[in-house]
């Protein structure tokens, strides 16, 4: 069972890693979700409105640059963890501490 989020839709935008394309998402909140385009377990973003201009999602593709240029290995982002299943906001829950 999904928590949804009582903030509205999350928005997401298009990087370009190193590695490939990825979808990075957020809402209201903070970062929903980082996905490489294509891999098994992502959901259907394609409803979800793009917003390039989006500051978390700014801050999230500044912070990935940096980190695949290696000059950062922590993030400063505000996360939203009601995006998953209650078992998945454990785990991560569980990982902050």
């Amino acid at each position: 069972m999904r928590n949804p989020d009582t903030r509205g839709t999350p928005v997401r935008c298009s990087f370009q890693s190193p590695l490939g394309a990825m979808t990075l998402a957020t809402t209201d909140k903070g970062l929903a979700g980082i996905w490489f385009d294509g891999q098994k377990h992502m959901p259907d973003t394609r409803t979800w409105p793009v917003n390039d201009t989006h500051p978390v999602l700014l801050q999230a593709q500044t912070e990935l640059r940096e980190y695949f240029a290696g000059k950062r290995n922590a993030f400063d982002l505000p996360l939203d963890l009601n995006q998953g299943t209650v078992f998945q906001q454990q785990v991560w829950r569980g990982l902050l501490e």
